[in-house]
């Protein structure tokens, strides 16, 4: 059992991301960016013929024709220890496949907006670990940082301290280890796919 969940884990990681030329056009998939002050909700819906907000493709209840679902929520932490401004995961819901790009996007957003993207710092499900994972290890396009503890373990400085109780209680709090773990690091992108998915005319952008 174990053997397989792995392998579907890594099957979900390496069938590749569907990017934006590859959203079905004769079904008007499209990439909905609904934006506030400090949060951000990125989701795949549907548009009217009218050009308005169709239907949601964003989650099992709610999916798109031939299954297509996926959205991910994140926002700016409010909170001292947030690693010069970075944003934190808060939910994420997808086909495979069609997780990537939602990710990605956060992550260009949260650049944009801020120093860049974290992982949930309260609960993170195995495959969420294996996406990060993913882009510590497989994605040259995306920079790294490590943050620190709120114990200023690192560095002197508290504008790079961020919460690390998971990463601290998977390695040890006696122990430096944990800076080892993919979920105490800050991950940041340009805004590739968030370009292209504007100049394809895939991007709907509601303003709060």
């Amino acid at each position: 059992m174990k053997l397989l969940r792995e392998t579907i884990r890594r099957i979900l990681l390496e069938e590749g991301m569907v990017t934006p030329d590859k959203l079905p056009a004769d079904i008007g998939v499209y990439v909905v960016f609904r934006k506030g002050d400090n949060y951000a909700h990125i989701r795949y819906c549907g548009i009217n013929p009218d050009g308005t907000l169709g239907r949601s493709y964003s989650d099992t209840g709610r999916a798109g024709r031939d299954g297509i679902y996926g959205e991910v929520m994140c926002h700016k932490i409010n909170d001292s220890a947030n690693c010069d401004g970075a944003w934190v995961i808060d939910s994420t819901d997808a086909l495979s496949g069609y997780g990537p790009l939602l990710y990605d996007i956060a992550m260009e957003i949260a650049t944009m907006n801020g120093s860049g993207l974290v992982s949930d710092r309260r609960q993170v499900s195995i495959e969420a670990h294996d996406v990060w994972q993913y882009y510590l290890d497989n994605r040259p396009d995306v920079t790294v940082f490590q943050c620190d503890d709120r114990d200023d373990s690192l560095t002197p400085d508290p504008s790079d301290n961020l919460d690390q109780r998971i990463p601290k209680n998977a390695y040890g709090y006696d122990t430096l280890e944990w800076t080892d773990h993919q979920l105490s690091k800050r991950y940041s992108k340009p805004n590739v796919w968030f370009d292209a998915l504007n100049k394809a005319g895939k991007l709907f952008v509601i303003r709060k």
